[in-house]
């Protein structure tokens, strides 16, 4: 009986550590080093860059000549936040004529969390309540409202709904 339970002691103990490993998370562009290195500013173009490091994470929104190749790993933990635990950013600068300008890679980025704004864009109106969406349309007519003048009987026929001409 004792070896029953130590096994099942063991068992949970194993069970309860791996839940504790971290899930890993690769993020975005994962380059070769050596393609990287291999740029030559004032000679490749954008078309050699497109070719040897694959479309851009992101293009510059002010500046279409700046293309960014970001990649990052995350950690999570259980119930925790994601955690970044390495980020980088290939930044490749062209000319006026396509070709390469300059080349960053930013290995230990700074990141800050950006708080979105929460505010809600007003509608004309006014909000129904649980009861009122539920029971609004109990008594109203099909058709139009009774005191609109429609007629709640069905078309109308000509000379007054009597057959003949």
């Amino acid at each position: 009986m004792m070896r029953w339970n130590f096994s099942l002691l063991a068992v949970g103990a194993v069970a309860f550590a791996s839940a504790c490993a971290p899930i890993v998370s690769h993020r975005g562009y994962f380059s070769d080093p050596r393609k990287t290195q291999a740029i030559s500013p004032g000679v490749d173009t954008k078309v050699t860059i497109q070719d040897r490091l694959g479309t851009p994470t992101e293009i510059a929104t002010f500046d279409p000549d700046t293309w960014y190749y970001i990649s990052s790993t995350e950690h999570l933990v259980s119930w925790r936040r994601p955690k970044t635990v390495n980020q980088s950013i290939i930044a490749v600068q062209f000319d006026a004529d396509d070709k390469v300008k300059d080349v960053k890679r930013l290995d230990k980025v700074p990141s800050r969390n950006i708080a979105l704004v929460s505010r809600i864009t007003p509608t004309r109106g006014r909000e129904l309540t649980f009861w009122e969406q539920i029971f609004g349309n109990v008594g109203r007519v099909p058709g139009g409202d009774a005191d609109s003048g429609n007629n709640r009987t069905g078309p109308q026929r000509p000379n007054g709904g009597r057959g003949g001409p």
